[in-house]
């Protein structure tokens, strides 16, 4: 026990929750309409720039088995990793779209450079 608090110290599972970032911070209805509108969400990794998609990858993977070319409306928005951007992001299109198709273990890996 800590002995300033009073708190139980905990292991890296009992971390504290993610700060707010922006897309909690900016939340608007024209966000949401935009989400809405979309076919396709993607979410831009600002650290990695890797992109993510949200919502569409169904529609994304079709286009990639027939190899053509799709009309669609995609909404890309930058992800903070280190906040709760991520969770943010899912929230408003599971709200929006009725499902979020983010994958953590999707999102590439950062290059070595090696």
């Amino acid at each position: 026990m800590d002995q300033t608090s009073g708190h139980h110290h905990h292991g890296p599972a009992d971390e504290a929750p993610l700060p707010h970032g922006r897309l909690w911070a900016n939340r608007s209805q024209e966000q949401l309409d935009a989400v809405k509108a979309a076919d396709i969400v993607i979410g831009r990794n600002i650290k990695t720039g890797a992109e993510v998609p949200y919502y569409g990858v169904a529609l994304l993977g079709r286009a990639v088995r027939r190899n053509e070319r799709v009309e669609a409306s995609v909404y890309r928005v930058d992800v903070d990793p280190d906040t709760d951007d991520v969770e943010a992001l899912c929230a408003m299109v599971e709200a929006m779209k009725g499902a979020c198709c983010y994958d953590a273990f999707s999102e590439p890996a950062e290059f070595s450079g090696a």
